[in-house]
């Protein structure tokens, strides 16, 4: 999104104001350059929910709405129980970012991030989702499919053998 910023100011003349982090969360296709700037930043805007301000013919600040300005957080939960899943990890791909679910299902980014969130337990299917999944008023919940094993039927022989008896003291004969 910061290098899609810098082109349109550079392209268009303009300059953008805006807080890092609210920004860096979003990995998009770059508008059209045959669009106007006006175009170029509803594109945005509709792709982000962004809100970009006119301070004047040259400047803009770019904002989020208040009610997505909180942790990235989410709830993972069992498909076919519909219960929370403990214990899953969560990571932010290509960085050193992650965490765990707790009892209930639920986690929280202490970083935000374009890059893909994988989330992966040992007895659910591993899903991948987007950051900007994340970026909605209320904790999403995602649902993970259980890892059902089926296993083959193991037969056996007898268990004892003949020929062994015991006596009264314990000794075999």
């Amino acid at each position: 999104m910061k290098e899609i910023l810098a082109q349109i100011s550079k392209q268009h003349d303009v300059k953008f104001n805006y807080i890092e982090d609210e920004i860096i969360l979003f990995a998009l296709i770059p508008p059209k350059k045959e669009l106007n700037l006006e175009q170029k930043l509803n594109y945005l805007s509709s792709e982000t929910k962004l809100t970009f301000h006119k301070i004047s013919s040259k400047y803009y600040t770019i904002s989020n709405d208040k009610k997505l300005d909180k942790p990235l957080c989410g709830y993972l939960i069992n498909e076919e129980t519909k219960t929370g899943i403990e214990n899953a990890l969560i990571i932010i791909e290509n960085t050193n970012t992650s965490t765990f679910s707790d009892t209930n299902g639920y986690f929280e980014l202490p970083k935000i991030s374009s890059n893909t969130i994988k989330i992966e337990h040992q007895g659910f299917e591993n899903i991948e989702i987007n950051p900007e999944d994340l970026y909605v008023i209320n904790c999403p919940n995602f649902y993970l499919k259980p890892i059902i094993q089926t296993l083959e039927e193991v037969k056996t022989g007898l268990y004892l053998t003949t020929g062994i008896f015991k006596k009264n003291d314990g000794s075999n004969y």
